[in-house]
């Protein structure tokens, strides 16, 4: 089964590919879902230049003028009536550690991250467009 996950990292979004090749549908045992959803908040715990962790041979590109975070995913609570969230930050449930890199575009960045949201990890890579500057960035897979 191919999985495509959107993540909310602050005020970023990131979509992140579970299995790089197709395969043959599957199915469900009964009771099974066939996909699980994971509704997670962010929290960039830092920040800083590019260590050996984004060498070229593991991100697919040069991260050498880039940056390096690393984020902790955490739980949320919802209103059941109506969506609204009542809790941001319930419990720590995951993590992503994230290399980015500079393009000819000053806008564009190349992403390379390790993350894991409970039993689940996943690699995520692409680009990074800014929409509207400090507000909002869109990643699209690659």
């Amino acid at each position: 089964m191919n999985r495509a996950w959107m993540l909310m990292l602050g005020g970023l979004s990131l979509v992140v590919s579970m299995d790089a090749l197709p395969q043959a549908p599957s199915k469900s045992a009964p009771g099974k879902s066939v996909e699980d959803i994971y509704i997670v908040r962010s929290v960039r715990e830092y920040r800083s230049f590019a260590s050996a962790f984004c060498a070229q041979e593991k991100t697919g590109f040069s991260a050498e003028a880039g940056a390096q975070d690393k984020f902790t995913f955490h739980s949320t609570s919802t209103r059941g009536s109506d969506g609204l969230m009542t809790n941001s930050k319930v419990q720590p449930v995951g993590s992503l550690h994230a290399c980015f890199g500079a393009t000819a575009d000053a806008l564009v960045y190349k992403f390379y991250g390790d993350g894991v949201i409970g039993a689940t990890t996943f690699k995520g890579r692409g680009e990074c467009v800014w929409v509207k500057r400090n507000h909002l960035r869109f990643w699209k897979r690659r």
